[in-house]
């Protein structure tokens, strides 16, 4: 025997739903190469090209980051060799 939804019930339901807060969805950053990054350094993360340079030796030039995490990085770098 199906179940038979009763308008009564459905109203019910929506009205709940409409009462529940919305789902706090984070937005995924865009990821950039070593290499893509390079060009504006100094406008992205404040730093010349060859304190960039500097910063990501050793990191392939195609790896990825965001923007955020290549600032944490190039920061954290500025700290170590100053």
């Amino acid at each position: 025997m199906k179940k038979v939804l009763t308008a009564e019930a459905a109203d019910a339901a929506n009205e709940k739903a409409e009462q529940t807060e919305p789902v706090n969805v984070a937005r995924r950053e865009a990821s950039f190469t070593v290499a893509q990054l390079r060009p504006d350094a100094r406008a992205l993360f404040g730093v010349s090209q060859s304190t960039y340079d500097g910063a990501t030796d050793g990191i392939a030039p195609d790896k990825t980051f965001t923007v955020n995490a290549m600032r944490e990085h190039i920061n954290k770098w500025l700290k170590e060799v100053h």
